[in-house]
């Protein structure tokens, strides 16, 4: 799975290093448009998406719920298994009518014990350093009280040698080449866009060990990109005030 990720990019560059024919407008930027360290589930989070015949970037909650859930609280999806994207009904009308581009210059993840608790986190970022585009999909749902509510989820797909050592599931990673095939919906089918789901190639990726402070998803900051100290202390647990532990 993807469960947090980072973006280090500014937004108000996005078009300039990501060439594709769209534009940022400042009335859409939110108040921080700075680097973000700690992108975590029910956050808004930027993406490229085709509106009309327009690319357009937009703002939107990490977590899908389909267009036609109608009763009770909706379960969120962070992640859709490219295997079964096309088979569960949660995942098929978004991949078939709405893809679109995860902006993405790193992600998180969690190498487990045997008894699948997480004891150590890593940072994973392409080895050439650059920004990268992660497969989404994302819905419009209409929550009880008429609020319309666009939502994301980040297309996954099983792991690469880079990832292997940390985990067994990795996001897609388009190629630059393919950015527009994935994105153009009316153009291209749900079946072609789906042969762009494999895993980034061998030697693209790099994972180190990190500190534990990004479990918590307060610390939002260059320090959660840190390895731990092992001559600091460890510091008494503490509820996290945020959106929540991750674990």
């Amino acid at each position: 799975m993807c469960g947090r990720y980072v973006l280090r990019v500014i937004l108000k560059n996005l078009s300039r290093d990501f060439p594709l024919g769209f534009e940022v407008l400042e009335s859409d930027l939110p108040p921080v448009t700075g680097p973000r360290f700690n992108i975590a589930p029910t956050q808004l989070v930027s993406v490229i998406r085709m509106m009309g015949r327009e690319r357009r970037h937009s703002f939107l909650r990490w977590g899908l719920i389909p267009h036609w859930w109608k009763n009770g609280k909706p379960k969120i999806q962070i992640n859709a298994r490219s295997e079964t994207l096309l088979e569960k009904p949660y995942f098929r009308d978004a991949a078939r009518k709405r893809r679109c581009l995860i902006l993405a210059d790193g992600f998180y993840e969690w190498k487990r014990d045997a008894n699948d608790k997480p004891v150590q986190a890593y940072f994973i970022e392409r080895a050439d350093g650059k920004p990268f585009m992660m497969a989404g999909i994302w819905e419009n749902w209409i929550s009880p009280d008429g609020e319309a509510v666009e939502t994301v989820a980040i297309v996954t797909v099983s792991e690469n040698a880079d990832v292997r050592p940390v985990h067994h599931r990795m996001p897609v990673i388009l190629d630059p080449r393919d950015y527009l095939t994935w994105l153009e919906a009316d153009r291209v089918s749900a079946e072609e866009a789906m042969k762009l789901c494999v895993p980034a190639p061998d030697g693209t990726l790099i994972a180190r060990p990190i500190g534990n402070r990004v479990n918590a998803v307060r610390n939002d900051d260059a320090a959660n990109l840190e390895p731990d100290d092992p001559n600091k202390p460890p510091k008494p647990r503490k509820r996290d005030e945020g959106q929540g532990r991750l674990f």
